[in-house]
């Protein structure tokens, strides 16, 4: 379309817009054009579109030398532009030569960066930004997972297989060891507080600007310690009325990299363990007195019995009527192959459809502008039972009634029904059902679901802590409704327009008040795993209410007097916040069961209610002033200079207040006259910064006594009720404060051909908070205090590049690589370990301590040699037991020497890589994801007599290049070091998502009266380039882990195909 070429400072723009070119034949009307595009110095201009002014059908791009050949109507204008220039009109003709300058506008773009806009030249912060056509290239579900790969230094986490979930973002990794690293999100110039990022829908979001290092995040002073999101969403624009389709069906499926043992070799494998605790034959010679004593002995249903007694060629009845010495003189043959080997994610698993639909509006006139716009998403998910649904309403009215007032406001809607999946677990953990796909895979691949009779068995495979998971659906639920809602109104005065004298001065003020509620209720019936003993419906709910609001007053100056730029912000805030809970009103004997889910509890429909046994309220407030300065001379050099002061209702009286400075300065090398004559050279930049950003996440209520109440009996006067503190409170708690140093370098070469954006920082960060354990003696169990310092240090870099760029093809790539560490530099106590809490002075924050292992002891003469020297000290080690470092040589594996840390739970390195590629109408890209240099803690290893992964482990039959230790029946005996296996390599690279778009070309479109159709069609997941650990997904790992701490974390993952179809009125 036209509109694609006008001057634009998106190189997608350009490109996008050169596949969408026709030539129109020449006729008699037309005359045939050509010519050379070059720029100032005479170099040829490649990728230059050329067009037919007016026409969205006729035009070219030109060639490797410049040139391009084009027929027009007699009379008509060539419409000439570039990415990096200015567009440029010219009369048609045999032989002509365009030069276009270089778009020095496109330098000057105005970004925001919190509490207004400046001039890209004037930018001397660390910060990305991300366009609405980035967010949308690839169809996502939450703007979170939009964010993907967009940003160097941004980690987005996998969001996880269950519905409803989203991924959590890290900027430039940690500073604290115990405050929340979430960077703060603003929406419209609104902090969020009540609702997040991803409450919005992410066809509504115009751009994201990143805020990474304290120069461009202290203006937001005590929040802003994890970095700052910046979201601004689409308003309505002067001009036509606009209608946008945009819709999007998912097909997903769960995948295990590796499959749990089937029934023959989990037999195997148990028997083995009984054969290495000395209680049974080798799995060589099996015999079925052994089998009897292993699986009857330890609570094998008798279905399950049976299905092993196939094995030897059995049925339960004919093996039930031997006596003990015809089972002793048996000898039959064993064979696995005649067990049935039960899947039980069959009962679980189920390809998950999600389907989105969004329709937004807008338009205006010079007077006012308008958009809204309505979302629906349906995600049905992989695990039977887990299910979301959304819907999002965003409205938003801007009205200029006189030149110097404007006024409007926005509102952000949202409700969302997560049905966390049936509870098949014996318990809750976090209030959140574990994954059920975990649960089947756990249980016994030998036991079967119903016995001879059609009855489902309870607990398959006679394990009373593994229920089943067949037929739950509908028998037990838990859910939760989501209700929020913000909204954003402001006035702005323009000064300027009233009186001249006062041109650039205007003041703005903003009101945002935002609400969420969450109600999470929990129904089992009498005959769900879980109440089976109990033989009563249960139901339980619970509601959190938050409301908060942000009011703030700002006076702002902006001129430009010759060389000098100026601009000025002055600010006064206000917020609130308040969350009421009201926790565990429950009942049994439940008439309604499921009508009564969102309707609290009747006492008229349940045999027993339990009153509410936990309310809270807290609240808190925050006062904050804030002034910022940047100044410009002659577009070459900038500095920026802020200080913000906050005052915080939490903390103790005289430690309320803090200030954060920042100062920052930035040199536009290329406007030196001595950088003129590089003629490859587009855009020179250094920068360097420093700053103070803050953290109080601290409970509400710390620096006050908590009270907890009991009940003593005096006799026969009966029980009395007491309040007695538990927790010393302490007024001398303060923020938690991080110094940053950046010092970063932007450039761009060739045209915009290559550009990028280089960052290194160092940061440190005093005042750590700490639940510091008190002495006895005192009374209380222990106060929060401020302790500790940590160091963070890294580099971000961001190179994009158009490989190829001609008339019908064009190739566009880019990289971010980022770099973090952190080091804890001091203690509660000092430069003393907090050993039980995996803190060390001078390492990480995030590690594992622990064992190091030198794999496998082996029966081998060296090795028996050096097992006889460990167990003269009292251990107990074998050929196929894990092997642990003796770290100091003394024979003796104690926890005070020999232990060390293990390796870093966070990745050092993250490396984004998105491709994409464009031919004529056709779009095509490719999007790398990789993390390195971490290790995961698994919970595959050798112990017990729960079913595991198909792995390699030693045997008799397999004692060379096994990579785990031989099988323990016992957990409590066996191998005492097995659990040093658990932690492996975790680093990965993979293709996260390929994806296909067509649009229809324009004469088609505009014959049915749209103005663009795009079908898009995705591949989630679609494959690994390296693995760590070959069965571990380790995307996958870091969000399941977090989320539900699954013994099988990672060893699943998620592949999906997305549809998808764009189309604008």
């Amino acid at each position: 379309m036209y509109f694609l070429f006008k001057k634009s400072s998106r190189r997608s723009d350009i490109v996008r817009g050169g596949s969408l070119l026709f030539q129109a034949p020449a006729n008699a009307q037309n005359i045939n054009c050509s010519g050379t595009v070059i720029d100032e110095s005479g170099q040829p201009v490649i990728g230059a579109a050329v067009v037919e002014q007016g026409s969205n059908t006729n035009g070219v791009i030109s060639d490797i030398d410049g040139s391009f050949s084009i027929s027009v109507p007699d009379g008509s204008l060539l419409e000439v532009s570039c990415i990096g220039y200015q567009t440029q009109t010219a009369q048609p003709g045999p032989d002509i030569t365009i030069v276009l300058r270089t778009d020095a506008e496109m330098l000057e773009g105005a970004v925001s960066v919190g509490y207004g806009t400046m001039k890209k030249e004037d930018i001397t912060g660390a910060m990305v930004s991300v366009t609405s056509e980035d967010l949308v290239q690839l169809p996502v579900n939450n703007a979170i997972e939009a964010l993907q790969g967009k940003a160097a230094g941004v980690v987005i986490s996998t969001a996880g297989v269950r519905p409803g979930e989203v991924g959590s973002i890290s900027v430039r990794g940690s500073n604290s060891i115990n405050a929340d690293q979430s960077p703060l999100v603003v929406i419209d110039g609104i902090v969020g507080q009540s609702v997040g990022l991803d409450m919005l829908n992410p066809q509504d979001i115009e751009s994201i600007e990143i805020l990474k290092d304290a120069s461009a995040t202290a203006i937001y002073g005590a929040r802003a310690g994890n970095g700052v999101i910046l979201v601004n969403t689409k308003k309505g624009k002067e001009g036509r009325f606009t209608l946008n389709y945009s819709g999007t069906v998912t097909l997903e499926k769960i995948y295990d990299r590796v499959p749990m043992m089937n029934a023959k070799d989990y037999i195997e494998w148990r028997r083995w363990g009984y054969y290495y605790a000395g209680l049974g034959p080798s799995a060589n010679e099996p015999s079925i007195v052994s089998d009897r004593a292993l699986f009857t002995s330890y609570g094998a249903d008798e279905t399950a019995w049976g299905n092993i007694l196939r094995g030897w060629g059995l049925t339960w009845d004919e093996w039930n009527a031997m006596s003990d010495s015809e089972l002793a003189a048996f000898n039959g043959t064993w064979d696995g192959s005649r067990v049935i080997s039960t899947d039980w994610t069959q009962f679980t698993d189920r390809i998950g459809i999600t389907q989105e639909h969004s329709i937004s509006a807008s338009g205006g006139t010079d007077k006012m502008n308008a958009y809204v716009s309505f979302g629906y998403l349906d995600q049905n998910g992989t695990n039977i039972g887990q299910d979301f649904t959304r819907y999002t309403l965003r409205a938003s009215v801007d009205i200029n009634p006189v030149s110097w007032f404007k006024m409007g406001g926005s509102m952000n809607g949202r409700v969302a029904d997560q049905e966390y999946g049936i509870d098949a677990s014996g318990g809750i953990s976090g209030n959140i059902p574990s994954s059920l796909h975990d649960k089947a895979r756990n249980i016994f691949s030998y036991a079967l679901p119903y016995d001879a009779d059609g009855n489902r068995i309870t607990y398959p495979g006679g394990d009373t802590t593994i229920p089943t998971v067949v037929d739950e659906v509908g028998k037990s639920v838990y859910s939760r409704l989501n209700y929020n809602l913000s909204a954003n109104i402001y006035a702005d005065i323009n000064f300027g327009e009233l009186w001249s004298p006062l041109k650039g001065l205007s003041f703005r003020t903003t009101f945002g008040p935002q609400f969420s509620l969450a109600q999470n209720y929990r129904y089992m019936s009498a005959d769900c795993v879980n109440r089976v003993s109990q033989g009563q419906d249960y139901v339980s709910s619970n509601a959190t209410k938050r409301f908060s609001w942000l009011l703030d007053n700002m006076i702002t100056y902006v001129r430009d007097l010759g060389d000098h730029s100026l601009n000025v912000t002055l600010l006064q805030e206000a917020s609130s916040y308040l969350s009421t809970q009201m926790y565990n009103m429950s009942g049994v004997g439940v008439a309604l069961g499921m009508t009564q889910k969102w309707w609290g509890l009747d006492p008229d429909s349940v045999t027993t209610l339990n009153s509410p046994s936990y309310n809270s309220l807290t609240e808190s407030t925050l006062a904050s002033y804030m002034a910022r300065v940047n100044y410009s001379y002659k577009g070459k050099y900038s500095i920026t200079a802020s200080f913000r002061y906050d005052g915080a209702s939490q903390l103790g009286e005289g430690h309320k207040w803090a200030g954060f400075p920042s100062l920052a300065v930035a040199w536009n090398m290329h406007e030196e006259e001595f950088m003129k004559g590089i003629g490859w050279l587009d855009q020179l930049k250094l920068r360097a910064g420093w700053g103070k950003t803050g953290n109080y996440s601290v409970d509400i209520y710390s620096t006050k006594n908590v009270l907890e109440t009991g009940r003593v009996v005096h006799g026969s006067e009966g029980t009395t009720e007491y309040y007695t503190p538990t927790d010393l409170a302490n007024n001398a708690i303060g923020w938690e404060t991080t110094t940053q140093y950046n010092i970063g370098l932007d450039f761009s070469v060739l045209k915009g051909r290559i550009s990028g954006v280089l960052d290194l920082y160092q940061n440190y960060t005093d005042g750590l908070i700490f639940a510091v354990t008190l002495p006895s003696v005192s009374g209380y169990d222990g106060t929060d205090d401020n302790v500790g310092r940590t160091s963070n240090y890294g580099f971000d870099l961001t190179l994009n590049s158009v490989n190829i760029s001609n008339r019908n093809f064009s190739w566009n790539s880019t990289v971010n690589l980022s770099f973090n560490d952190n080091r804890i530099l001091e203690l509660q106590s000092g430069k003393q370990d907090m050993v039980s809490d995996n803190l060390f002075i001078g390492g990480p924050i995030n590690v594992l301590f622990g064992y190091e292992s030198a794999g496998l002891w082996t029966d081998s003469a060296e090795d028996l040699a050096e097992i006889a020297k460990f167990n003269a000290n009292g251990h107990n080690f074998a050929p196929g037991m894990v092997r642990p470092v003796d770290q100091n040589g003394d024979y003796k594996i104690d926890s005070n020497y020999d232990r060390v840390i293990l390796g870093n739970t966070v990745p050092k390195w993250n490396l984004g890589f998105n491709n994409v590629l464009r031919w004529k109408n056709l779009e095509l890209s490719i999007f790398i994801y990789g993390a390195f240099d971490f290790i995961a803690q698994t919970g595959q290893y050798q112990g017990g007599r729960e079913p595991v992964i198909a792995m390699n482990y030693y045997n008799e039959n397999n004692k060379v290049g096994a990579e785990y230790q031989r099988p323990y029946f016992n957990t409590a005996g066996g191998d005492s070091y097995s659990g040093i296996l658990l932690q492996k390599d975790a680093s990965f690279l993979k293709v996260r998502q390929i994806s296909i778009g067509y649009s229809l070309p324009q004469k088609w479109v505009k014959s049915i009266g749209l103005s663009n159709v795009k079908f898009t069609a995705q591949l989630k997941n679609p494959f690994s380039i390296y693995q760590g650990t070959s069965w571990m997904d380790s995307d996958y790992y870091q969000a399941r882990t977090k989320n539900n701490n699954s013994s099988h974390a990672g060893s699943s993952y998620l592949k999906g195909l997305v549809f998808g179809v764009n189309i604008g009125f």
